[in-house]
């Protein structure tokens, strides 16, 4: 099981729900003024560099274009590039590595994902998005007691979002931590009866607690 096949709908508490997040970041201008570059530059890099992006970016409530493609990739590392030149300028603006973590995401490369959202998560830590990809990215390089501290972290500013404690659910789950992945799921029920993706996540943590093997808990 992955977290995509855990996440077919919209009300998707595994992966991004960006709403209308993703749009106050795609906008985000970077007001700067750094030696060799005018702020005039700087912005359009942001906005260039976000528009290339943002047909392959991976979000629950649409599909993305496929990244696997030799002009996709290109475009997509050529997205990466001109928002690095922005996070050089610029090296505290969350929403660049942000886009940039969802870029690397976008060609399965969860290494240079987990660094850039480590890098959006140190300057904006109570952002629900960035912590919940910054926990998705850890589970997929292996290092589940990161995702937890992040997942424990936002849910605990969060207490009453459903989504939020199905995440925690989720890393404990794939970091081992049974009666906890259960504990959080029935928690995040609790908050929302109706989240079928929820209900299938305790499904697993109930079967995983039987003796089955666990899953990938990385999407694919």
């Amino acid at each position: 099981m992955s977290v995509r096949s855990l996440s077919p709908g919209r009300n998707n508490a595994l992966l991004t729900a960006l709403g209308q997040v993703i749009a106050a970041i795609l906008l985000l201008g970077v007001s700067v003024r750094a030696p060799g570059a005018s702020d005039q530059e700087l912005d359009a890099a942001y906005k260039q560099g976000s528009k290339l992006l943002e047909p392959y970016l991976v979000l629950s409530d649409r599909p993305a274009r496929d990244a696997t493609t030799r002009d996709a990739r290109a475009q997509i590392l050529e997205g990466i590039r001109l928002l690095s030149t922005v996070t050089e300028a610029k090296p505290e603006n969350w929403a660049a590595f942000w886009l940039m973590g969802k870029g690397h995401q976008s060609l399965r490369d969860h290494v240079a994902a987990e660094g850039a959202f480590k890098r959006s998560y140190a300057i904006n830590p109570t952002h629900r998005d960035v912590a919940r990809e910054l926990m998705i990215e850890s589970i997929c390089t292996g290092h589940t007691g990161a995702a937890v501290a992040v997942a424990e972290d936002i849910a605990r500013l969060n207490p009453r979002d459903a989504g939020l404690a199905a995440n925690l659910g989720l890393a404990y789950l794939a970091d081992g931590q049974l009666t906890k992945a259960r504990s959080a799921t029935e928690r995040a029920l609790q908050l929302d009866p109706e989240d079928r993706i929820t209900r299938g996540l305790l499904s697993e943590v109930v079967s995983v607690q039987g003796g089955r093997k666990p899953s990938k808990y990385c999407p694919p």
